[in-house]
């Protein structure tokens, strides 16, 4: 799938929908979010598979596929199931633990605060909650990141992945109508934002603090003139 097809996809995306083929049929596309499926029909897991689902993903050029910034996507991803012989490295090398065998044991992922009582409270939470159900905690793994490539959103995003955030908006229009019929309308939008520390909120400091920062100005003006004749 991977090998030979890019090119003829490309042309056919450049003309239009492509043709009917196979599951395909261009009579149920529509503007909600698209779907890939890439499966071994023998159930063996093999990294072409993973790099098929790569090669979807970068098909999908609308809802996910690609973001405002053109080289960055907006939520598309790849669902596999857990990659074992991966798991096990990191399990050996980074916790000093050995794995159960496959489908005895699970995995996930959790934002967590970057407060450190924060974090550290939520994370003694769901190990209470773990131990709890008779289950055991092998340990914490903490994900790495390559903002490298990516737009400045992402690159934000991952500098504060506490996601806490300061952001102002505000539009104000002035409408004059100078002769019967005839109007200007003068706009203005402006917008800053800034991020704040985890678990800090003070509305008035932050206002103020919005308001001496740097805002993105947008100026526009309409006009309507009325033609008698």
């Amino acid at each position: 799938m991977t090998s030979g097809r890019p090119n003829a996809l490309h042309e056919e995306l450049a003309l239009g929908m492509p043709g009917a083929r196979g599951l395909y049929d261009p009579r149920f596309e529509h503007d909600s979010c698209g779907v890939g499926f890439v499966c071994d029909i023998k159930g063996v897991a093999r990294n072409r598979i993973v790099r098929a689902a790569e090669h979807i993903n970068c098909c999908m050029v609308h809802r996910g596929g690609v973001g405002y910034e053109k080289n960055t996507g907006d939520g598309a991803g790849i669902l596999t199931a857990l990659p074992h012989k991966l798991f096990a490295k990191f399990a050996k090398r980074q916790l000093k633990q050995k794995l159960p065998s496959p489908g005895r044991y699970g995995a996930g992922n959790v934002f967590l605060p970057r407060a450190i009582k924060e974090r550290q409270h939520c994370k003694s939470v769901i190990e209470e909650r773990i131990k709890a159900e008779g289950q055991t905690l092998i340990g914490w793994r903490k994900v790495p990141v390559d903002p490298d490539g990516a737009g400045p959103r992402p690159a934000a995003t991952i500098g504060n992945p506490d996601f806490s955030a300061r952001s102002l908006r505000g539009n104000a229009v002035v409408r004059w109508e100078y002769r019967p019929g005839s109007t200007l309308f003068f706009v203005w939008t402006t917008a800053c934002s800034a991020y704040a520390p985890s678990a800090q909120f003070d509305a008035v400091g932050d206002v103020g603090r919005l308001c001496q920062g740097r805002a993105d100005n947008v100026f526009a003006v309409k006009a309507n003139y009325w033609l008698s004749l």
